[in-house]
């Protein structure tokens, strides 16, 4: 009413209430989770450097690290799910199990939707241990925070037994793979490859397996393609590199 009056009043053009914007400040970093491992206690002790590598103390940097924090104040993977194409997931790990329910689990070699891990043995806690590392729950006091710890994860096993019946192991044939790399692209939105041929060279993809590729980036996520995230591989004391194909 008092703007209205002053703005009837000659040679006034415009009158305006002065006033405090309700603005926050927000913080440019998010707040660090309490997972007992996420800290690096000491220089001699284990945490997860590779996240957050500075003194818990000091804030003294103590390394490299992908300086995560930064990211969390944006976001933490909400409403993206991440596939974990590797020896399956134990879905009901406590650190896991908020972000598998739901999730299109799916066993190529058997063609069933279980995503639980091929074998109880190292090699199938592989696959446990990457879907811990994309999307462990954060900030539940209990083990370690994922890289994107509000993300959903979706367990695609891809790997088998071998024929006789033996411990040897396998991954799926090629088929199989271009079937795994086009499957639900409208929902996956990241696919997680930590596998590859041991050796120096890395193996390009067989022609079924460079279509399902081609069909996830071509149409995957509504045309925006499916994002393929692929190991560079262990070889590297061997001298191996990843830029080196056949």
């Amino acid at each position: 009413r008092v703007c209205a009056e002053w703005a009837a009043r000659p040679g006034v053009q415009a009158a305006h209430p002065v006033v405090h914007p309700p603005w926050v400040p927000h913080d440019a970093y998010a707040a660090a989770p309490n997972d007992e491992f996420f800290r690096v206690p000491s220089s001699k002790e284990p945490g997860q450097w590779y996240l957050e590598n500075r003194d818990p103390e000091t804030g003294a940097e103590l390394g490299v690290d992908v300086n995560i924090r930064p990211a969390w104040a944006v976001t933490r993977g909400e409403g993206i799910t991440v596939a974990v194409a590797d020896t399956g997931v134990q879905l009901d790990h406590l650190d896991l199990a908020d972000q598998t329910g739901g999730a299109p689990h799916f066993n190529f070699a058997n063609g069933t939707p279980d995503g639980s891990p091929f074998v109880r043995s190292a090699l199938g806690a592989h696959g446990t241990s990457c879907a811990g590392l994309i999307a462990g729950t954060g900030n539940n006091r209990l083990g370690m925070s994922g890289v994107a710890p509000a993300s959903r994860i979706a367990s695609w096993v891809i790997w088998e037994r071998g024929t006789p019946p033996s411990t040897l192991t396998r991954t799926i044939t090629d088929e199989r793979l271009g079937d795994m790399f086009r499957y639900a692209p409208d929902t996956v939105a990241v696919q997680n490859h930590s596998w590859g041929p041991s050796g120096a060279r890395q193996r390009g993809p067989s022609v079924l397996e460079d279509a399902g590729i081609e069909d996830a980036w071509r149409d995957g996520r509504g045309g925006l393609g499916v994002v393929m995230v692929r190991g560079a591989g262990n070889e590297r004391a061997s001298h191996s590199r990843c830029d080196q194909g056949v």
